[in-house]
């Protein structure tokens, strides 16, 4: 075993927020996130490894959201608490409306291999609703 189990697993300073920067996410009808297609050679979000953001995701008819190499937890859905399987570490979340996330860069990425936040419906994706994250090494 190499980790050890923590003793708080919701610290109560993660679910009051801890953000250094705040995020608006759009995922629209029309392909694209914040009205921009996927472009493999653009990062769109340059973060630290070790650093929280409250990002706000939006979007115009349901879809499941998911970003790679971090993790976080739901804030509110639609301004409410989250529902109980809402609750927890997520790497994906379902978005009916808006969602608050909590947003921990836990390790970091490199400019040849960015991670990757996007609409899990395949339409969409395919059609570019998809983003790019450089998560700079803590340092």
């Amino acid at each position: 075993m190499t980790d050890s189990l923590p003793v708080r697993l919701l610290p109560t300073e993660i679910l009051a927020g801890a953000a250094i920067r705040s995020r608006d996410i759009t995922l629209g009808d029309d392909p694209g996130i914040n009205g921009q297609l996927w472009d493999p050679q653009r990062i769109d979000i340059t973060a630290q490894q070790g650093t929280w953001e409250r990002w706000t995701v939006r979007a115009d008819r349901p879809q499941s959201f998911h970003i790679e190499g971090v993790m976080f937890q739901v804030r509110n859905v639609n301004g409410s608490a989250p529902f109980p399987e809402d609750r927890g570490w997520k790497d994906t979340v379902w978005i009916d409306g808006q969602v608050e996330l909590l947003v921990y860069y836990n390790q970091p990425s490199w400019p040849h291999f960015p991670f990757q936040y996007l609409s899990q419906t395949l339409e969409l994706a395919d059609r570019g609703s998809i983003g790019q994250i450089l998560v700079n090494p803590a340092p």
